[in-house]
């Protein structure tokens, strides 16, 4: 077998002395090519080097193309060679599993080169990503004889041609190039899905992201990259990785649409369909994985193929619905799809190999990440108009709050007053007592509102920091206790505590957060009960806990619960503006610490831990 030959030394020595008139011979040009497929072992090269006839058939076209096959190929050519003239021969395709040259040497003797996808990148006769051989070199002007086998397990596509060392090196040049710019282009995009990620927090960027990057790595493994510069001397594992990446690609383009387009909303059994196909992808990617992937690989071609087309027909609904988006996926894998075709049915030995049915679809791969990024931007800003939306809402909400709360202040001043004279020149009448009670507790919760609007306003100071102290458990339970307001039917029970027992906390924010809980206590058990404070401490963390007989929060409505605005179903015929619990989680969490909720056979727990001091 020939050793292997260094490509500088191939690219750069021999390159001096090449035929300056040469610039690239196919051997289909040539009228002595014969081919054979026929099974494994069938025939010996010394047999068919020395009776080329035996080969039935004749080199008609530029490529040959047989589809998907366990048969092997073999190709005879001779070639009128020039002394001193180096020739290489690329056969075009990259993920050919094994070739093999065979000559005879100036004593007669089998000479035999061996390259391919499973030959170790370093003991390949040329060190190229692209299946290079180097012809033989004669000293005086002669015909010489070779011999061309091809086994593979994936499609048996290839394209002889020759090339001198100046036309390959300005090939493998170019070829890097064209990738680099793709893969800079994938990473562009990349990034740019994750600083919108990172400002809107929305999963589908996530997905972008990762779909650039499988979507760099699969070039980056079905173009030999990762064979020359990651495992070398294994090549077997880049079957692997081409099978994973090309998975992932598909499963990935997938819930790119789904979470990019309004699909779900339009065709739900459609987005169904989908989601059962992304898994089958990912159990294929899981397949590959250990070694799968040829049997796969025509199912994914073809899966791949009508997922497309499947996309491309939804896109033309979608855009009367929502016309910027599905018209950039329309664009985006509009001319992939076309090109793919053509590789398919190269594939399948239906096309001959040539630069419709192998390059086309990399340079359409180009417009893919463009168009991709398109999406991301208009997407967006649409996410900014919407944020600038809701900001200005939110706004006018606010000034909303602050104008109520302010406009009633001074009424609600004027009846507490009232009503306590009232309740002064009464005390002889027991029948007034109770009504007078009622209309107290009335403006009482009105007041509990308006704090809590003006509150709401106030939450951006809490961002400037609080104003932390050290706080007497058994004196704050006792003003909790009279701030607190209560009816006839409910009963306050206080833990007792150390009479040192000392934390530190914002008294002012902490105060009102506990008080909207006793509030809510009292607003959401009409039928009365105990309500019941619960204090445990730990040499880190103090917890307190508001405990009531009240009617509960539904299961659904629980994770919505500390959200601004949010009202329980069941309890939105009682007063209030969504604005308590928001601001107990917001007032909790600026100390370090958090709020939960705890369901109960009866009523509701709602809990607070904190830091007993304060944090660096």
């Amino acid at each position: 077998m020939l050793a292997a030959t260094a490509a500088a030394d191939d690219f750069a020595s021999t390159s001096a002395t090449a035929t300056d008139s040469y610039s690239g011979t196919l051997i289909s040009s040539l009228p002595t090519g014969r081919w054979v497929l026929s099974t494994a072992g069938q025939w010996l090269p010394e047999q068919l080097l020395a009776t080329p006839a035996s080969l039935p058939n004749s080199l008609q076209g530029q490529s040959l193309s047989f589809g998907y096959t366990n048969k092997e190929l073999w190709l005879w050519f001779e070639l009128a060679q020039q002394p001193e003239q180096v020739l290489f021969l690329q056969l075009g395709s990259s993920f050919l599993d094994q070739v093999d040259l065979f000559y005879l040497d100036s004593q007669g003797q089998l000479v035999q080169q061996q390259s391919g996808d499973h030959i170790p990148f370093f003991q390949r006769p040329v060190l190229s990503r692209s299946l290079v051989l180097r012809l033989k070199d004669v000293e005086q002007e002669r015909i010489v004889a070779y011999l061309l086998r091809v086994t593979t397990g994936s499609a048996m596509t290839l394209r002889p041609q020759l090339q001198s060392p100046g036309d390959l090196l300005v090939q493998e040049k170019n070829s890097t190039l064209l990738y680099g710019i793709l893969f800079g282009l994938s990473l562009l995009a990349a990034v740019l899905a994750l600083i919108s990620w990172g400002w809107t927090r929305q999963s589908a960027f996530l997905t972008a992201a990762a779909y650039s990057l499988v979507f760099a790595w699969f070039h980056f493994t079905i173009n030999g990259f990762d064979q020359q510069y990651l495992y070398p001397q294994l090549p077997a594992l880049s079957d692997r990785m081409i099978g994973v990446s090309a998975f992932l690609f598909a499963a990935l383009l997938l819930q790119l649409v789904r979470q990019f387009t309004p699909i779900r909303q339009f065709f739900p059994r459609l987005d169904q369909a989908m989601l059962w196909l992304l898994c089958a992808h990912l159990a294929g990617a899981l397949a590959s994985l250990v070694g799968a992937y040829p049997l796969l690989a025509p199912w994914l071609m073809l899966s791949g193929l009508l997922q497309m087309a499947v996309i491309l027909a939804v896109m033309l609904p979608l855009i009367k619905h929502d016309k910027p988006v599905p018209l950039l996926f329309f664009a985006m894998l509009l001319p992939g799809w076309l090109a793919l075709i053509l590789q398919v049915i190269r594939n399948l030995g239906g096309l001959p190999y040539n630069f419709w049915t192998s390059h086309l679809w990399a340079l359409s791969t180009m417009l893919q990440v463009v168009f991709l990024m398109l999406v991301l931007l208009v997407v967006l800003n649409r996410e900014q108009q919407r944020l600038r939306q809701q900001l200005e809402e939110n706004s006018a909400l606010q000034r909303f709050y602050q104008l109520m709360a302010h406009e009633l202040r001074t009424p609600l001043a004027v009846i507490s007053s009232a009503l306590t004279n009232l309740q002064w020149q009464t005390s002889t009448v027991p029948e007034a007592k109770p009504r007078i009670e009622r209309a107290r507790m009335a403006v009482a919760r009105l007041n509990n509102l308006v704090d809590n609007a003006l509150a709401e306003d106030r939450l951006h100071l809490l961002e400037q920091g609080l104003q932390l102290e050290p706080v007497v458990l058994v004196d704050w339970l006792a003003e909790l206790q009279s701030l607190c307001l209560l009816t006839d039917k409910h009963q306050l029970v206080i833990p007792s505590l150390a009479p040192d027992a000392t934390v530190w906390f914002d008294k002012q924010w902490l105060t009102l957060a506990v008080l909207n809980l006793l509030d809510n206590a009292v607003k959401y058990s009409p039928t009365g009960g105990t309500i019941e404070l619960e204090i445990t401490l730990s040499s880190e963390h103090w917890t307190l806990a508001v405990h009531d007989q009240g009617s509960g929060v539904a299961t659904a409505d629980i994770p919505q619960l500390f959200q601004r605005g949010f009202r329980a179903r069941p309890h939105r015929a009682i007063s209030g503006l969504g604005l308590g619990l928001h601001l107990v989680a917001m007032v909790v969490q600026t100390h370090g610490g958090k709020v939960w909720y705890q369901s109960k056979t009866l009523g509701s727990s709602f809990c607070l831990q904190l830091p007993v001091r304060p944090t660096a």
